[in-house]
Parts: C-alpha cells; structure tokens; sequence
C-alpha cells in the first residue's frame, strides 16, 4: 500500500458491537484500533479510520455515510454550495442524501444563536435515513441511479 498507494484512504468496520458490553465498547474499540494501528504500521499504512459497528443499531449506517463522504472529490466544495443554499433558503438543516442509499453526504445548518427548533438535528436524520433505506430495500425499489436529493427541515 505504501508503495502503491501512498494517498489510499483505508476504513476499518468492527462489526459486532452489540455484542460488547455497553460499557465497556469505546475501551473495546480503542483496543481494536490500537492492535489494527500496530498491524498498519507493519505494512507501511499509518493513515486509517476505524469504526465500531453492529447491524442493530446507525451505526453502520454512519460509518458508511462518512466512509462515503470521505471518498466524494471537493467535499469542501459541496459543503460550502449547501452552506449558502441553506442560507438563501433561510432554512434551519439541509441534508444531502444519496438517492438509492439514503446515506447522508452533507449538510449544512443555519447557525442561528441558541438552537431554535426541535433537535435532533443530522443525527436524527441519519437514523431516519437508515430507516427509509431500509424500508427500500425491503420495498424492492429498483431506483438504483445512485441520484442526489435535497431534504429541507
């Protein structure tokens, strides 16, 4: 990797989470990363994110929507487009979802003094994607065109 790809960018998922005490996960995790990081730094690769997951809760879902945004060119650029849309809209959120996945690739939030609406803010919605995601799939929509949408809140 080094050699051959010394700009890869490499995305580690530790599955299973649910099954770790609550308590103990982030203890868990960080010792999973730091063997992983010890193994990386074996073969040349010191640039890694690592993230715990389970199929029972966002999770995964979030590690894929940032594993996704990390790997779209000029994110910056995007980000900066939702920022000045979601001002001209006077809009509180906007979240940019991928079509066929509902992956969340951005947002942007009106940066108003104290929070005015009702929370839950992307967090929420990423959770609410992955349900709607879901949905779909069990739904058998064929709308696989990996298209953009724009969601006001």
């Amino acid at each position: 990797v080094e050699e051959n790809s010394p700009e890869a960018r490499i995305f580690v998922l530790v599955h299973k989470m649910d099954l770790v005490a609550e308590e103990e996960r982030e203890m868990i995790l960080e010792d999973r990363r730091r063997l992983i990081e010890e193994c990386c730094a074996s073969c040349g690769v010191h640039n890694f994110q690592c993230f715990g997951t389970s199929i029972w809760d966002e999770t995964l879902y979030k590690a894929w929507s940032e594993i996704v945004t990390n790997l779209i060119p000029n994110i910056g650029v995007l980000e900066s487009h939702l920022d000045d849309f979601c001002r001209i809209c006077d809009a509180d959120e906007v979240v940019l979802f991928e079509r066929a996945t509902f992956l969340v690739i951005s947002h942007a939030q009106l940066k108003k003094g104290a929070s005015g609406g009702s929370g839950g803010g992307a967090d929420a919605l990423l959770t609410a994607g992955q349900g709607a995601a879901e949905d779909s799939l069990e739904g058998g929509d064929d709308n696989a065109g990996g298209e953009i949408e724009v969601a006001e809140s």
